[in-house]
């Protein structure tokens, strides 16, 4: 019995070695996934290509997720602890109708306005 349970053990701990190199690996490089020309959908139902995005961590109320933070804490409709989320995020103009987005803070080339922080959908 000790022999399969140490069997048992041993085998868990490389899976979890195995899963955690390949997500290291996977998230080599500037912090986070660079990806190229994704294709989502806008509440408009219209379709954007994001050329530059990446993934961040941010903390949202499991009851209102209307409620964001950029650190843990508390709820400030409800109270309840925010739960980390990992969303794909974007730096984006914003001047209205203005589409130009890139993965680093910068400055819109067309209208000369600072880049800002925001969630993909």
């Amino acid at each position: 019995m000790k022999k399969i349970v140490v069997f048992l053990s041993v085998y868990l701990m490389i899976c979890l070695l195995i899963n955690r190199l390949e997500a290291m690996s996977c998230h080599e490089g500037n912090g986070g996934h660079q990806h190229e020309e994704k294709s989502i959908e806008k509440s408009e139902k219209k379709k954007v290509k994001v050329k530059e995005s990446f993934y961040s961590k941010i903390y949202v109320c499991p009851m209102h997720p209307e409620v964001r933070s950029d650190k843990p804490g508390k709820c400030s409709e409800c109270g309840m602890k925010l739960k980390k989320k990992q969303v794909l995020m974007t730096y984006a103009c914003t001047e209205k109708g203005c589409d130009y987005k890139q993965a680093k803070p910068g400055i819109c080339p067309e209208h000369n306005k600072g880049l800002v922080k925001k969630i993909i959908d």
